[in-house]
């Protein structure tokens, strides 16, 4: 059996985004047999808040639940395993929308609930090679992504609109290799470096009606082809083992820049 207990803190500077997430998830784990195959499952929360087009804002406050299952895949290779996760968010929305009336700024005002559900496959070929006393671990995964944002009238404002329902969705790819650096036994130096790849994104457009008139606007797409990286350090401890890392990507759709911090324990 094991528990772990982690967040992320990060900044979302990519593109026309502006603002900041983070999480805070725990969880727990059981070994289900000889193999070495464990089954998971965590609950946390999540926070987002950004700035938009002149002082308005968009703040989402949610819960989610995530499944894990990882497996041995022998038929890969003698260190290969197989991760699958399953994953449900619910947010609630608060959109402050800002627009300029020709003499003045004026804002509107409305809450909505947003939907998530994700799955992911991954392939860690753990320790496959080592160089110079670095370990890597190279990995390939593939994810499903749909999200539901609920429809909603503002409020307030010389020009509150009706916003409709509208559904996204995105299948993406990643390829990387994570690395391992040990300065004693109980301390290492950790790393990863990868490509990730929008292979489809749905990008709905925002459609409404304000003042009588109907609106239909494209959402603009993130890039197709970013990279990611990240340094840290593990510590094992007499109380369980702690991983601090610094992950940033060069555009796409994850933060521009975040922390993460997870401990976990064998009980």
């Amino acid at each position: 059996h094991a528990m772990w207990i982690g967040g992320d803190w990060g900044e979302d500077q990519h593109g026309q985004s502006d603002g900041s997430l983070g999480i805070a998830e725990i969880g727990v784990a059981r070994v289900l047999n000889p193999s070495g195959a464990q089954f998971g499952i965590g609950v946390g929360k999540s926070w987002s808040d950004h700035d938009t087009y002149l002082g308005g804002s968009q703040d989402m406050r949610g819960e989610y639940l995530l499944g894990e299952l990882i497996l041995p895949a022998e038929a890969l290779g003698e260190n290969a395993w197989m991760t699958l996760t399953g994953y449900y968010h619910q947010a609630d929305a608060g959109l402050l929308r800002a627009y300029d009336t020709g003499s003045a700024t004026d804002f509107s005002f409305g809450e909505t609930d947003v939907d998530t559900w994700a799955f992911r496959a991954r392939i860690d070929w753990q320790y496959a090679f080592a160089l110079r006393g670095c370990e890597f671990s190279p990995y390939i995964d593939l994810s499903f992504a749909e999200s539901q944002v609920d429809g909603y009238l503002e409020a307030g404002g010389s020009a509150p609109a009706t916003f409709q329902s509208n559904r996204d969705h995105s299948l993406g790819a990643r390829a990387g290799v994570n690395m391992l650096y040990e300065l004693s036994p109980s301390m290492a130096v950790t790393g990863e470096v990868g490509v990730c790849q929008n292979l489809n994104q749905s990008n709905p457009a925002v459609a409404g009606e304000a003042l009588g008139s109907s609106f239909n606007v494209m959402a603009p797409k993130t890039d197709e082809t970013w990279m990611l990286g990240s340094i840290g350090i593990r510590a094992i401890t007499e109380v369980g083992t702690v991983n601090l890392r610094l992950n940033g990507t060069t555009e796409g759709g994850d933060s521009a820049a975040w922390v993460s911090l997870l401990w976990s324990l064998s009980i």
